[in-house]
């Protein structure tokens, strides 16, 4: 008997790819999976800290995984703060100085700068979203923790030990580098209640390590010599002003702080200077004006540079990690004098010389009101001041007469005649009954236009 000429085993070849398209299809229009329930209902796990994450998605990128990632971890890291609140005693807190603000600032930050040991549990998402489901042990989390504090106690201890040698040496520069090494190492973890190994038990070493470091601070001091120093507009100071560092012990022995690097910032005013070189074996090093380079008072701010000090890329004070600590500063006051200039003017209106001299009058009134002096040798000067000013006719109608006036002002150092300031302005115009008149007025323009220069540059 013929065959329909497929044999069974073509028919299962045949059924079989059948079977493959029909499943492609399915796939392809089938609805996403069933959501989760702990998308809408955050699991409660005893054992777990939970963190869920939502992104919405965004066609043709994948930063949604990223951002539900963070999400999620950022939960976790709060349900940790959370715990370490509860778990630390307000009588801990105020040993180690710290506001209950602050406290829980620190362990939020530290947390989410430390966070480890987490793991994916589940994701799911539709065409708009992404979701995530990430869990931390407890017990892992508590034993790395643990872990760290232990290392962050031996560590700020060996520094505590380094430190009370070093004041016993009279060392003060070393010994507030090993305090701050103690307070970098401990930081993270203060309020916590850090036990040193060996140590006494009713004692905590981010404790001891605060309390020390702002007992240090607190009797360092800085000097400024003088604190208040004369200068003038645009040059160097002939002096410098020598900054002092010294430790008061609880004896009542002054100690110079040697090998301190200092830090200088310009608080108010603007000006040039040298950074100072690290304090010498006197507690001494100089602080040098090279340039005042806008008018009013200047002020210095000097302070311990500690990030020279221990090699850490920043240490700043205003991070609470810090939180009580105050660093030692000193202000030096730069106290803008009265300049003295000579004035030679050129000023001719339609060819003739101005007999009002009418751009050197609005201009020196201005400086003067400034409190710039006018002398009348350069021997008594610190600065020139050079006015050139003229005006040409333009035209005539229906009465009015036109001018143009030009003008430069220029100021130079009298001693090396640097130039200063310089400014060129060009057909300023006005009108008047005749081209005297009428230039005479665009003189008063020039120099309005002038003072408008000078506005900042030489007076605030």
């Amino acid at each position: 008997m013929k065959t329909s000429g497929i044999s069974s085993k073509g028919t299962a070849i045949v059924l079989s790819r059948a079977s493959i398209a029909i499943l492609l299809v399915i796939f392809r229009f089938a609805p996403a999976g069933a959501q989760p329930s702990w998308v809408t209902q955050t699991p409660v796990e005893q054992e777990y800290y939970i963190g869920i994450g939502a992104s919405s998605k965004e066609t043709g990128s994948s930063h949604h995984i990223v951002l539900a990632r963070d999400m999620a971890l950022e939960q976790i890291a709060s349900g940790i703060a959370v715990t370490i609140s509860g778990e630390t005693s307000q009588h801990v807190l105020e040993q180690a100085g710290l506001r209950e603000e602050t406290f829980h600032y620190n362990i939020s930050t530290m947390t989410k700068a430390s966070l480890e040991g987490y793991e994916l549990v589940d994701s799911w998402e539709n065409d708009d979203e992404y979701w995530v489901y990430y869990q931390l042990s407890k017990a892992r989390y508590r034993k790395l923790m643990d872990n760290r504090k232990q290392r962050a106690a031996s560590q700020a201890s060996e520094y505590l030990q380094q430190a009370e040698r070093a004041i016993a040496r009279e060392e003060i520069s070393s010994a507030l580098a090993f305090y701050l090494q103690a307070a970098r190492a401990t930081g993270p973890y203060r309020g916590m209640g850090l036990r040193a190994p060996g140590n006494d038990m009713n004692s905590y070493v981010d404790v001891t390590v605060f309390s020390g470091l702002s007992n240090l601070l607190s009797s360092i001091s800085i000097q400024a010599d003088p604190p208040v120093a004369d200068g003038r507009l645009f040059l160097a100071m002939e002096e410098p002003v020598i900054l002092s560092v010294n430790y008061h012990s609880p004896e009542g022995k002054t100690i110079p702080l040697y090998n301190l690097p200092v830090e200088t910032t310009t608080q108010h005013g603007d000006c040039s200077f040298e950074p100072p070189l690290p304090t010498d074996n006197e507690g001494n090093t100089n602080l040098l004006i090279t340039r005042i380079n806008r008018p009013g008072n200047v002020q210095i701010k000097i302070f311990p540079d500690v990030s020279a000090l221990t090699g850490f890329d920043q240490v700043d004070f205003e991070q609470p990690v810090f939180a009580g600590l105050i660093l030692p500063a000193e202000i030096a006051t730069i106290e803008v004098q009265p300049l003295r200039v000579v004035l030679v003017a050129s000023e001719f209106n339609l060819s003739q010389p101005d007999r009002k001299m009418v751009v050197s009058g609005i201009l020196t009134e201005h400086l003067m009101s400034a409190g710039w002096r006018l002398v009348r040798s350069a021997r008594d000067a610190d600065y020139q001041l050079h006015i050139i000013s003229s005006t040409r006719a333009g035209t005539e109608r229906q009465g009015i007469h036109t001018a143009f006036a030009t003008g430069s002002i220029e100021i130079s150092d009298i001693n090396t005649m640097e130039i200063v300031f310089s400014k060129n302005i060009i057909e300023v115009n006005a009108g008047g009954s005749d081209y005297i008149v009428a230039g005479e007025k665009a003189l008063e323009r020039l120099a309005a236009k002038l003072t408008e220069e000078l506005q900042g540059t030489l007076w605030e």
